[in-house]
């Protein structure tokens, strides 16, 4: 039952940010980064102490800046995979850069 409830919630996580679309999603998805990163700070300590160690010049506000960023970055990069299988052609080879 347990997994059941997980898949539902997920799906129709998935099925808001689809609805919305690409430009609307990427927006929300520093909403998405805010919680994860002050509500459910899984790992959150992790990201600062290792940024503390490659950048021990950085002051602890600009490393709190990255960390909070890359939270953003995988927010952002988690709702474009979810939202991807609905993407029409046009809005795919608009935003993707092909070399």
């Amino acid at each position: 039952m347990k997994n059941e409830l997980e898949y539902i919630f997920f799906y129709l996580f998935a099925k808001v940010f689809q609805l919305l679309g690409l430009k609307v999603s990427r927006r929300l998805a520093s909403l998405v980064a805010l919680i994860f990163y002050y509500l459910v700070p899984i790992r959150k300590s992790t990201v600062v102490d290792n940024l503390k160690i490659a950048f021990p010049e950085l002051s602890e506000e600009k490393i709190k800046k990255i960390s909070f960023n890359v939270y953003k970055g995988f927010s952002i990069f988690f709702i474009e995979i979810l939202i991807f299988p609905k993407l029409k052609d046009k809005v795919i080879e608009r935003e993707l850069e092909f070399s």
